[in-house]
């Protein structure tokens, strides 16, 4: 199965990632993404309670915290489930299309200002109007 997402790399600029990988891992990705936090409640992501940081085990550090704790543990827990058990080792990259901003203005026209060319960072990709109308 492939899946083709809208990506933004510096020396490459908007494009397209073309990416394979068997349903299953699609699947995983998918349920991490979308549907393990609201299963969850965003629990193991961003609102893991404060007091499951404090119970924990070790010395602390120099900043007074405990680097091993049931807080930390938790995280660990919801990254690993949220990267959809670690799903993006399976996808196999099949190429990348290169988009130009009126492009990407046309295909995904609610797309995020650093793929449009409206960002400060993607300033330096902006074609020039000129050549392309």
């Amino acid at each position: 199965m492939q899946t083709v997402n809208l990506a933004y790399q510096k020396d490459l600029g908007p494009h397209l990632n073309i990416q394979e990988a068997s349903w299953f891992w699609v699947t995983m990705e998918y349920f991490g993404d979308e549907i393990f936090p609201v299963l969850t409640g965003h629990l193991f992501c961003c609102n893991i309670p404060e007091w499951a940081w404090d119970i924990g085990w070790g010395a602390r550090d120099e900043y007074d915290l405990l680097p091993v704790s049931l807080g930390h543990y938790m995280w660990q827990f919801g990254q690993y489930l949220t990267l959809g058990f670690n799903a993006y080792k399976y996808f196999r990259k099949v190429g990348d299309v290169p988009l130009t901003v009126f492009e990407v203005h046309e295909l995904f026209p609610d797309a995020d200002p650093i793929f449009t060319g409206d960002s400060a960072d993607a300033m330096n990709y902006r074609p020039d109007d000129e050549k392309d109308m």
